[in-house]
């Protein structure tokens, strides 16, 4: 089993529920957690964790791309400068190729001029030989001029191809002299060799040229390839610190952020149920941080609703257990009166009443703050009573407010009335006032209706009780007490010390008046006499009903001689209750002892029982006072004396 000291926060639950010792400080004096310390995350605190690893993504693609592209572009310029090396080797070819053809055509030439000319066979061999050389010279001078060349070459080479297509027309035109008239020919060889020798140093110069602007290109291509190499490796470089350095920093705000979420969710376990995760974000985090809120919102209402409810059944158990003791009203009022003082220090009191049409009387009312004083009548015209639920008045003035909160003196009041029953039957109410600006709240309220029901239950139980005990010792017949009833009454003068005089009455010819009348009026003879004896009690006195036609009095604080003249007002009161309830007139005897003649019941109920049998056999319809001796059972009784006897001796 798990101890609950290793978690905190069902210590805490655990503590709110027993002892109700738990406090949850005010959010404005709490010293916030890290979570609510931290500086703000920026831009990317507020985005979503998504967003932040597509971010990582993009850039990572992104990086790529520019490698990419950084790549192609330096690979461009070497490729450029690549070509460039192709054309002017190409254009030196061709140059070189022009200069080999140049030579071979000015051969050609004196060939055909020194061969005998008897040989036309070979003679046509040779020109066609010289045309082929004549057209591929052009052709390497046509491929020449279509060469995208540097400018700084381009001139050099038109200037090239323009008098080498002059050469070419002074050899065609020197080949046809050397076919018809030789001698001219050699008329015209000296300024041929000087067009070729001049075409030969053009030529000498263009690949001189050519050979130079092909080294410069060379060093331009390899330093394309290094500037090319060096910008992808730079790039590379680049990218992948910025990558690294931007997932760090996106990272990083995803730590923050998990560890801000963090930190609440460890305050929260701790059972600091007031921190809140505070940062504005939208994003996944943001949303566990806002559940987490809410969680804790939840969890502190529990933990209210939980110390409410520990401080409400705390208060019910000690009202519980103050009731115990209570076996009166007016016990019952006291208890209410303390309950009163610990709810609050607001006016409030208990009012009564027997049943909804009797009268309410205050039984309780607050020992410090006093009484509302609240003027309703009965518990019929108590708006609380006739809704059976409590009734809550924000301000006695107000429109809907109970008519007996405008009628008071004073200001106006709110007031808190909660009706008192018990099973089903209105006892009263318990009445609170307080101020308009600071009325009773939802826990004194509580209070006042667990402090109603256990008034209304114990008062019900009670009365209930003593109803149960009432009838226990009441005699149905005649509605007086019964014999044990009557023995308690007497057994409680004699422990306190209190003189009483014991009498025992007994109706004359019961059996015949039963016998003659019926039982019905045998009845209605035993509930007169007891309304007989019922007229002349006093306070303090108590007659019984002993079984049969017997009834037992004990008058309190009297003697012998105040007893006899009790029983003569007796004997006159039944003579009018038998007009009154229009029975035939019947007697009875008596038998009168003093507390005095014995210090116990039995005895004095002995010497009772005596004095009333000397009635009886002396006449009935007296009273004969018994002496202590009378006490003795048995042949050791003495006889008793009458009471007229009695009666002289004692005035």
């Amino acid at each position: 089993m798990v101890s609950p000291a290793r978690f905190p926060l069902q210590r805490l639950l655990n503590e709110a529920v027993q002892n109700d010792t738990v406090q949850s400080p005010p959010s404005s004096a709490v010293t916030p957690p890290p979570a609510e310390r931290a500086s703000a995350t920026g831009f990317l605190g507020k985005t979503s964790l998504r967003f932040r690893m597509r971010l990582i993504n993009a850039i990572f693609v992104g990086g790529i791309v520019v490698v990419i592209v950084i790549m192609h572009q330096a690979l461009q310029v070497q490729i450029e400068a690549t070509n460039e090396l192709v054309r002017l080797s190409e254009a030196e070819q061709y140059a070189e190729d022009a200069d080999r053809l140049h030579d071979a055509l000015r051969g050609d030439l004196y060939a055909a001029l020194l061969a005998p000319r008897q040989n036309a066979t070979k003679a046509e061999e040779r020109m066609r030989t010289w045309q082929l050389e004549v057209n591929r010279f052009r052709d390497d001078l046509e491929h020449q001029s279509r060469l995208v060349l540097p400018s700084n070459i381009e001139n050099d080479v038109n200037e090239t191809r323009r008098r080498a297509e002059e050469f070419l027309v002074r050899t065609e035109d020197l080949m046809g002299a050397a076919a018809n008239d030789g001698a001219q020919l050699l008329t015209l060889l000296p300024g041929f060799e000087a067009q070729f020798a001049e075409l030969e140093t053009t030529f000498d110069g263009l690949n001189t040229l050519l050979s130079e602007e092909m080294g410069a290109a060379r060093s331009r291509a390899a330093l394309a390839r290094d500037r090319a190499n060096r910008s992808i490796l730079l790039a590379a470089a680049v990218i992948i610190v910025g990558t690294m350095l931007l997932a760090w920093t996106i990272t990083r705000s995803i730590g923050r952020s998990v560890r801000d979420v963090s930190a609440v969710a460890r305050a929260l376990a701790s059972g600091e149920l007031h921190v809140r995760y505070t940062q504005e974000a939208s994003h996944e985090v943001g949303e566990i941080g806002s559940a987490l809120n809410a969680m804790a919102n939840s969890l502190q209402q529990t933990l209210q609703q939980m110390r409410a409810d520990a401080t409400r059944d705390r208060f019910n158990k000690q009202v519980a257990d103050a009731f115990e003791t209570a076996d009166s009203e007016t016990d019952i009022g006291a208890v209410a009166a303390r309950a009163m003082a610990a709810i609050s220090a607001h006016p409030m009191e208990l009012l009564l009443a027997e049943s909804s049409q009797s009268e309410l009387r205050r039984c309780a009312e607050h020992p410090t703050a006093g009484a509302p004083g609240c003027t309703v009548r009965t518990s019929a015209k108590c708006v609380a009573v006739r809704r059976g639920s409590s009734v809550t008045f924000a301000d006695g003035n107000a429109l809907n407010a109970c008519p007996y909160l405008r009628q008071r003196a004073s200001a106006a009041v709110s007031a808190v009335c909660v009706p008192l029953s018990f099973m089903g039957k209105s006892l009263g109410v318990l009445h609170a006032t307080s101020s308009v600006e600071e009325p009773l709240d939802e826990v004194n309220t509580a209070e006042l209706e667990t402090l109603a029901q256990h008034v209304g239950t114990r008062l019900g139980t009670v009365t209930a009780f003593e109803r149960t005990q009432r009838q226990a010792l009441t005699d149905s017949m005649t509605g007086l007490p019964n014999r044990r009833a009557l023995e308690l009454e007497a057994a409680a003068h004699i422990k306190r010390g209190r003189d009483f005089a014991l009498i025992i009455a007994d109706l004359d010819h019961f059996k015949r008046l039963n016998d003659t009348y019926g039982h019905h009026t045998g009845d209605r003879a035993l509930r007169v006499f007891g309304d007989a004896l019922r007229a002349c009690l006093r306070s303090g006195d108590c007659a019984a009903r002993w079984g049969g036609e017997e009834f037992v009095v004990a008058l309190l604080d009297a003697n012998t001689v105040q007893a006899l003249d009790w029983v003569q007002r007796v004997r006159a009161r039944l003579v009018s209750e038998c007009a009154k309830n229009e029975i035939e007139p019947f007697t009875s005897s008596f038998g009168i002892a003093a507390s005095s003649m014995s210090p116990g019941l039995p005895a004095l109920l002995r010497i009772a029982d005596a004095a009333l049998y000397v009635s009886k056999t002396g006449g009935r319809d007296r009273a004969t006072v018994g002496t202590p001796d009378m006490a003795l059972e048995g042949d050791d009784r003495p006889h008793p004396r009458s009471d007229e006897t009695l009666k002289t001796l004692a005035l």
